[in-house]
Formats: C-alpha cells, structure tokens, sequence
C-alpha cells in the first residue's frame, strides 16, 4: 500500500502545520462520497487539472474512510495521485489533519501554473 506522503516530505509536514495553525486556506474541495472507482480517477484527474489552471495551490479531496477504515476509494486515491497524467501537477499530498477529515481526506498541494511541468 502506497504512503500518503509523496515526494517532498519537509515541505508537507510544513504545509500541515500552517494549515493547522489557520496560515494557509483551503482553495478547492472535492467530495467523493457515493463515487465508484472509475468515476471517481475521472474526476480527480479532471479536479487536479482544474485546480492547476485556476492556479489553485491548496486542494482538499474527499474519499470517507469507507467501512471499517478500509474503503476502496481512500485505498486507491494515492496510487491515482502518483500516475504521471496527474503527479506532473502536484507538489504532494497527505492526510488530511483531523479537523478537515483526518483519515477520509487528502490534502494535495498544486504546482503552480507559472512554473513549467516537470
């Protein structure tokens, strides 16, 4: 099962503590409750997109924890966050802090648009 830390971990542990602190804000939230699998990759990989072309930096995505803290879509969500058609947009993700959804939520930081796509 793939960590929910990707990539750059300093600077996730640091995006969470501002967000916990009320420094940063949310720019976007997508909930994914009621999703099947396939609709869901859709639309995260749409949502992702959208975000990075409204130049959005600080998006929250939704999944639920899913029966006994094991559903299909918190499961799966990272491996679809580490795809290239998707990764070549995110600086990182993580868990979501308590306060925002804990277990069920992943917090993703964009890269910014005016930066070329590595």
């Amino acid at each position: 099962n793939k960590s929910l830390h990707k990539i750059n971990l300093k600077e996730s542990k640091s995006f969470s503590k501002l967000l916990k602190k009320g420094l940063l804000k949310l720019d976007n939230v997508v909930d994914f409750h009621g999703y099947r699998l396939n609709d869901a990759k859709i639309a995260l990989k749409n949502f992702v997109i959208m975000s990075y072309k409204s130049n959005y930096k600080n998006i929250l995505v939704i999944t639920g924890k899913g029966q006994n803290n094991s559903g299909a879509l918190k499961n799966e969500l990272p491996n679809w966050l580490c795809q290239k058609e998707v990764s070549k947009y995110i600086i990182s993700f993580m868990h979501a802090p308590k306060n925002l959804g804990g277990e069920g939520a992943v917090l993703i930081r964009v890269k910014n648009k005016n930066k070329s796509l590595a």
